[in-house]
Formats: C-alpha cells, sequence, structure tokens
C-alpha cells in the first residue's frame, strides 16, 4: 500500500522533529505544519536559524501563520527584536528576501548575506500616576 504525500511528509517531518530534539545547538518551537529554529541571545534577542515549512504548505499563508505564531512565542518570551540571514549564494536568495520584507521585516546588506530584522510590537502600558 503507497503512502500518500502528506503522510510522507508528515513522517519525514516526525523525523526531522525528533532530530531536533537531540541537538543541543539551538532551541525549536514546533507547529503542526513546520517548526523555528532559533539561537537565543541575551534575555530580549533572538536569531532565527531556520524556518521550516512542510513542502505541501509552502507558498501558502502557513509560512506567515507560522512566524505569526512563534512572534506570540516571542512576546510570551519578553523578547524586543529577532533577526535571521538571507545568504546570498542561495538559490532562493530573492525570493525569501522579498518574502521577509512582505512580512514588515528591515533589511540590512552584508557581504556574503543580507541581514533581516523586526522589532516586535507591545501593546502601550499605563503606569499608574504617568498621566496628568
Amino acid at each position: 500500500m503507497e503512502q500518500s504525500s502528506e503522510s510522507q511528509s508528515l513522517k519525514a517531518f516526525d523525523m526531522l522533529r525528533r532530530a531536533a530534539n537531540e541537538y543541543n545547538g539551538a532551541e525549536y518551537k514546533f507547529y503542526v505544519h513546520g517548526f523555528v529554529k532559533f539561537v537565543r541571545e541575551g534575555n530580549r534577542m533572538l536569531l532565527i536559524e531556520d524556518i521550516y515549512v512542510v513542502p505541501e504548505f509552502r507558498n501558502t499563508p502557513v509560512s506567515r501563520m507560522t512566524l505569526q505564531s512563534f512572534e506570540l512565542f516571542m512576546k510570551k518570551e519578553g523578547i524586543l527584536m529577532y533577526y535571521g540571514r538571507v545568504f546570498k549564494a542561495s538559490k532562493s536568495y530573492k525570493k525569501r528576501l522579498e518574502t521577509f520584507k512582505k512580512w514588515g521585516m528591515s533589511t540590512m546588506e552584508k557581504d556574503l548575506y543580507t541581514l533581516v530584522n523586526k522589532q516586535i510590537e507591545y501593546e502601550p502600558v499605563l503606569i499608574a500616576g504617568s498621566i496628568k
């Protein structure tokens, strides 16, 4: 009996998840159709090393929804900013860069990569006695 491509992708994703749990160099946040691999840099900043989305859901709103879910996680963690690198040697460099710009990320050109970053937006908090 032949497995569907979705079943095969979910099986492959499960293998990735298990392998990631054994890797100690970074942290992972898992979602239904993908994960975000990241490294904390101090208490308020994260380096996103990878955003993985199961192939059937790439180029769909699922990618953006994964990052939005990760932003909610970062807010709970008190993160102020996150960043990543898009390497110029990548075959999909231009496409990825345009996607990150669409998602509201700032960019800064470097020699081998483009730095993409975004500050986390928090709702303003009024402190008692601060308004007269």
